[in-house]
């Protein structure tokens, strides 16, 4: 019983397309966090130590299940996971990795910086208008009027980073990658893989701004292609904690 249904078929179908030219990508946000159900611990942990909930673990494993499901464990090019250096992110990556081994994958394991969640500086764990401008008005007061000016896209928060800053580092991570028909697997933040589209898909800025928050906890998107000819883009899981059971009997996550 195959639940991923037409998307997961397209995928093999494109898999089965790909040259030496391209490149493949299977982009997800990091699993459920404990931070999204309590921003307290923002404040308490830091923003690189919030962990994930049960649900996320649940989440990054069926995604190791689905995206190990697709590639071949005998190929010699053999999968990269490339993650944030955020807690929730390298959990993510490390529960996909453990699952890629048990079915027999030789999978490579790389944080890397770039693919960091945006910086907020002195806004940072200060989710509010209110709270920002408390903590610190004369900051707030600036970071309002460049956002004024300059959108929201561009407005940098005190001793921190816009979302244009964060698609720069996330552009020069996209172009730094080898044409060597490895597999990628990039976990990241919600708002980071809306920036992957836009570097790659040139949606635009008002497009990431309007769907932020939208991108679901561990949301399979697979991207291939290359920057001369463009890249296609499939949404193969977006509910991997439902997973159904009878997806992949021979395989038994603890």
């Amino acid at each position: 019983m195959n639940t991923l249904g037409s998307a997961f078929s397209t995928a093999a179908e494109r898999l089965l397309c790909l040259t030496d030219k391209d490149f493949l990508l299977f982009v997800l946000r990091h699993g459920e966090s404990q931070g999204q159900k309590n921003q307290d611990l923002y404040k308490e942990l830091g923003d690189e130590r919030i962990p994930l909930t049960p649900t996320g673990y649940k989440q990054s494993r069926n995604a190791g299940i689905t995206i190990s499901s697709l590639l071949d464990p005998a190929s010699p090019q053999q999968p990269v996971i490339v993650t944030s250096t955020g807690e929730r992110s390298l959990a993510t990556g490390a529960s996909i990795l453990h699952v890629m081994i048990r079915r027999g994958f030789t999978a490579a394991f790389i944080p890397d910086r770039r693919l960091d969640k945006q910086r907020f500086g002195k806004f940072d764990g200060l989710f509010t208008n209110k709270e920002r401008q408390k903590c610190w008005p004369e900051e707030y007061g600036l970071y309002n009027a460049q956002e004024r000016n300059d959108g929201a896209f561009f407005a940098r928060p005190p001793d921190g980073e816009s979302i244009a800053d964060v698609q720069d580092r996330l552009e020069d991570f996209l172009k730094s990658l080898p044409y060597d028909g490895c597999p990628r697997i990039i976990v990241t933040h919600g708002t980071n893989t809306l920036c992957i589209d836009n570097v790659l898909m040139n949606y635009g800025e008002e497009w990431v701004l309007s769907n932020q928050d939208l991108r679901a906890n561990c949301a399979i998107r697979m991207i291939s292609g290359n920057f001369n000819d463009g890249f296609s883009v499939l949404d193969i899981e977006d509910n991997p904690q439902n997973l159904d059971k009878n997806f992949q009997p021979s395989l038994t996550i603890g």
